[in-house]
């Protein structure tokens, strides 16, 4: 199921970096009198959103990536195990570096910080077209990672793996990448359930989410207007019916406004009316502001 889910996720012609991508970074604040260091992603979490950041009581940078990688894992399994893949390979895609700075990449996005701030970025990302031989994914200051705080540290780490789903989305900032770690990375993120998830996912232009267990492509969703999900292409899970297992993946689902599985629809008729749906989409499209 996760190489279906990858394979959908990375490969498929609408999702690849385009070629004049630049660099994608991590930044800091830096804040004097009061003197403060802080991930970007936590500082917008902690004094713009009032959100808990808890990413565990261990001390280890790579156990609080796991503790907020398991906390996802509860309402978003198939993300998380992607997440957790990429991670287990981190450690060798990554390069530090010393004695040198980032010419800084325009990712930020809109931002509005005190006087006494300043942004500097940490680390970078090569999207997988722009890794040429010899090269690392993942570039990280290392006389910046010695200063930060484990916490920091492990937010870093998770806001590149975010950022790695991102980019094989075209996303050019790295604002809304920022806004899911901050989510995930807070306390609050445990009231989460499928609803709530799944507008996340929306709010953040992500394309896949687990839904009351089923995980499904929301490029190819009907909905209810209440927002609930009516109809959905499942990228995989299990129905069970009596003592029947019946695999969803590449199947159609149809929901109860309540989450529960109404039926499976035969895929005929679902690629008939996906297409009607979606040219009803284009038809009422409306030009969306940046996010």
């Amino acid at each position: 199921m996760i190489s279906f889910f990858i394979s959908l996720f990375l490969l498929s012609p609408q999702s690849r970096a385009s070629t004049d991508w630049v660099g994608n970074g991590g930044n800091l604040i830096e804040c004097q009198n009061p003197y403060r260091l802080k991930l970007l992603d936590y500082y917008e979490g902690q004094y713009r959103r009032n959100l808990t950041m808890d990413l565990g009581p261990a001390d280890s940078v790579n156990e609080k990536v796991l503790s907020v990688l398991n906390r996802l894992e509860k309402i978003n399994p198939s993300r998380a195990q992607i997440y957790k893949m990429w991670f287990r390979e981190f450690h060798k895609e990554v390069e530090f570096f010393q004695g040198h700075k980032f010419v800084p990449t325009p990712d930020t996005g809109t931002l509005i910080i005190p006087n006494n701030c300043e942004i500097i970025q940490i680390g970078a990302q090569r999207p997988d077209n722009q890794i040429m031989p010899g090269d690392s994914r993942y570039l990280i200051s290392e006389d910046l990672w010695k200063r930060t705080s484990s916490e920091d540290r492990a937010g870093l780490i998770l806001h590149e793996l975010i950022y790695r789903e991102g980019i094989g989305l075209e996303q050019t900032t790295s604002t809304r990448v920022r806004y899911f770690n901050q989510i995930i990375s807070s306390r609050e993120f445990e009231t989460y359930d499928s609803i709530k998830m799944l507008k996340l996912i929306q709010a953040v232009g992500f394309r896949y989410v687990d839904y009351y267990g089923v995980p499904i492509d929301l490029e190819h969703a009907g909905y209810y207007p209440s927002g609930a999900v009516h109809r959905a292409f499942a990228t995989g899970g299990e129905y069970i019916q009596g003592q029947n297992r019946i695999s969803l993946k590449s199947e159609w689902v149809v929901f109860n406004e309540d989450g529960t599985i109404q039926s499976i629809q035969k895929r005929e008729s679902a690629i008939t009316e996906d297409a009607a749906e979606n040219s009803h989409r284009k038809k009422n499209k409306k030009v969306k502001g940046t996010f």
